[in-house]
């Protein structure tokens, strides 16, 4: 236990002064991030929420993000429904 200790203490250090320390998008900016199977997931349980979202591989994960234009769309939408 000792040893994975340490070797996970090692490896926090080595993100904190690495690369890994930069802010990274697709976990601030995304829904959903991970598998395409849990992308999925998540945008079919937002149901019409997410209709004009889009799934992107970004970078070896998958991300459920909003596409450009969606609210644009959406207010159209509206105005033609009144």
């Amino acid at each position: 236990m000792a040893q994975f200790q340490q070797a996970h203490r090692q490896w926090v250090e080595e993100a904190l002064t690495g690369e890994m320390a930069a802010r990274d998008d697709r976990w601030s900016e995304a829904i959903a991030v991970g598998s395409l199977a849990f992308v999925n997931k998540v945008k079919v349980e937002l149901g019409i929420k997410a209709m004009f979202r889009e799934v992107a591989k970004t970078g070896g994960a998958y991300t459920l993000r909003g596409s450009q234009g969606a609210l644009t769309q959406v207010i159209l939408a509206e105005k033609v429904t009144r």
